[in-house]
């Protein structure tokens, strides 16, 4: 892991990887309206999310840069 401090263009990378996690988030729990659908909804955001976080992870290999 990279041990050097956060720049510009990755504070601009996390911004959007950020916006895009909670569009997604958002987008994913409008199925949470049907109440059977709601017992789904935290795996199928699981299953999305993680891929998202992980290709984040793989564009900014920094300490610190996911909290």
């Amino acid at each position: 892991m990279n041990t050097e401090k956060l720049n510009i263009k990755d504070l601009v990378t996390i911004g959007i990887f950020a916006v895009v996690y909670f569009v997604v988030m958002f987008g994913s729990g409008m199925i949470g309206i049907v109440p059977i659908l709601f017992l789904i909804w935290p795996t199928l955001l699981g299953i999305i999310a993680s891929t998202i976080v992980m290709l984040f992870m793989a564009k900014v290999p920094k300490a610190w840069a996911l909290f």
